[in-house]
């Protein structure tokens, strides 16, 4: 057994599925967990400054198909993996084999005292990859996780974020829009079933790991953006969500837009008060996934950070684009960003054209590395375009998308 094996199985147990989007995503979170298992590492390993770990022990907790586990052991760490899922253990067993002695088992670390069965074994760091929001008793699971770690121990947890505006139009898990704003118990009056998932804001998690002596020492937050990009990508979001509303039924209407009519206003305020911050307003609205550190603590007291979302980087922005400017008139476009000055020279650009279809998206041509911060391009055929930039500085590389799709009739 080997990860080619792993790779085999889940090939075969996808192959019967529809070809939905959704299960095209499930499909690709599994096949990419290594991937995104040694990305996980090298963060870990940038924010400890090491290259590699001498036998310190590393708790996965909701592991799933095991890949930051096995990157963790295969980079010399005593690594353990818990799933409450038995099928993701058994996938992670053959994913793991022939290639390093990560331990996994099969568990509710949800469960309330459920940290007596490590009998005493404690953890120098504990990963909670996109976990916490599928647990409904946040507040024991917390304490299962205080409890098996050793002083000081590092805790990195990832989360969907709440208010993040590709959450709102799209939740993550199940594809429905709005979820992420509207409590739960109008679910089942939008058509939504899903009884493992729960959308919490930044602030309440950070309140319940401080008074439990975990408190979060920083939010990762890489903004290579102006506040004026930002209300550029900002803009077909918020016009995307007034569409979706508008076609869904009237039922369903009433219940919606009391709760989009207070995002649109919170996200307007934020907008006049923190104009000046762009990393405010893009660790809030513009991020998916919300990255946070937390560190156990002996102290007493814990001192809870005033600001929910301020932020701390890890690694800062080598560019500012301080705007997107694009123009289509039938199947050309004509687009430029415009870099910020102040951050230095020798920026080198690339561009890459997908073609977006119903249930994929495929790549279709490449625009390699000019000095030119412009594109020229004319589409071939009539359909929906998606267009990435990549804007490069020596070894250091940021990449994203225009802040809308094109459409070539």
């Amino acid at each position: 057994m080997s990860f080619e094996d792993y790779k085999k199985v889940i090939e075969e147990k996808y192959a019967a599925k529809d070809s939905s989007q959704m299960t095209a995503r499930h499909k690709n979170f599994c096949l990419t967990n290594r991937s995104r298992g040694a990305k996980a590492m090298k963060i870990l390993c940038d924010l400890e400054d090491v290259t590699s770990f001498n036998g310190e022990r590393l708790l996965d907790i909701g592991c799933g198909h095991g890949g930051m586990t096995i990157e963790a052991a295969k980079l010399g760490m005593s690594a353990h993996g818990i799933d409450i899922l038995s099928e993701n253990i058994e996938l992670a067993k053959i994913n793991a084999q022939n290639d390093c002695n990560a331990v996994f088992l099969s568990g509710d670390f949800s469960f309330p005292g459920y940290s007596k069965h490590f009998e005493g074994e404690t953890f120098d760091y504990i990963a909670v990859y996109d976990v916490v929001e599928h647990i409904y008793d946040i507040y024991t699971f917390l304490c299962n996780l205080r409890d098996v770690s050793t002083d000081n121990a590092l805790i990195i947890t990832t989360v969907p974020n709440q208010y993040g505006f590709n959450n709102i139009i799209t939740e993550p898990h199940f594809g429905s829009p709005f979820a992420t704003i509207i409590p739960k118990s109008f679910w089942p009056t939008l058509g939504y079933v899903s009884e493992t998932t729960f959308h919490r804001s930044l602030g309440l998690y950070q309140a319940l790991f401080a008074s439990l002596e975990m408190p979060i020492e920083a939010v990762v937050c890489e903004n290579y953006f102006s506040t004026k990009a930002l209300q550029q990508y900002a803009t077909p979001k918020l016009e995307k969500m007034k569409t979706i509303v508008s076609n869904i039924d009237k039922s369903k209407q009433e219940v919606v837009t009391p709760y989009l009519e207070w995002f649109f206003n919170q996200y307007q305020e934020d907008m006049e008060k923190n104009a000046v911050d762009p990393d405010y307003l893009y660790l809030k609205y513009f991020i998916d996934t919300i990255c946070f550190y937390s560190r156990k603590t002996q102290k007493a007291e814990t001192t809870i950070i005033k600001d929910f979302y301020q932020t701390s980087k890890t690694n800062k922005p080598f560019v500012l684009v301080e705007s997107i400017n694009y123009e289509q008139s039938a199947n050309h476009l004509e687009c430029e960003i415009s870099v910020g000055e102040k951050l230095g020279e020798n920026y080198t650009f690339a561009w890459y054209v997908f073609k977006v279809e119903k249930n994929s998206t495929k790549r279709i041509d490449i625009i390699w590395y000019t000095d030119s911060p412009s594109l020229s391009y004319t589409f071939k055929e009539s359909g929906n375009y998606r267009i990435q930039f990549f804007i490069k500085q020596g070894e250091q590389l940021m990449y994203n998308f225009l802040p809308e799709d094109i459409h070539v009739p």
